[in-house]
């Protein structure tokens, strides 16, 4: 494959729906993600992998499904499963 396989770690947001005690979200913990994709862009803000890639009609521009950017600065770890091109 064109991109490296990549399990990254990263840390997001979380919060009630609708009203809550005060008390009760102090303790409340941040939720640390697993996601696994292909890592098919990167700049100094964001990391950004897809679940599938559709290559009839080639890796130039191809048809991609389940895109998530994820912020670089809620980046915990990155691993690469397969380098690219190893796939």
């Amino acid at each position: 494959m064109k991109w490296p396989l990549v399990e990254i770690r990263w840390i997001d947001s979380c919060g009630p729906h609708g009203w809550t005690r005060l008390s009760e979200q102090i303790e409340e913990k941040i939720s640390e993600i697993v996601s696994v994709g292909f890592l098919v862009a990167e700049t100094d803000r964001k990391k950004t992998i897809v679940a599938s890639v559709d290559t009839a009609f080639g890796l130039d521009n191809p048809s991609v499904d389940g895109v998530t950017h994820i912020p670089c600065v809620a980046v915990l770890s990155l691993r690469v499963i397969e380098p690219a091109d190893a796939v």
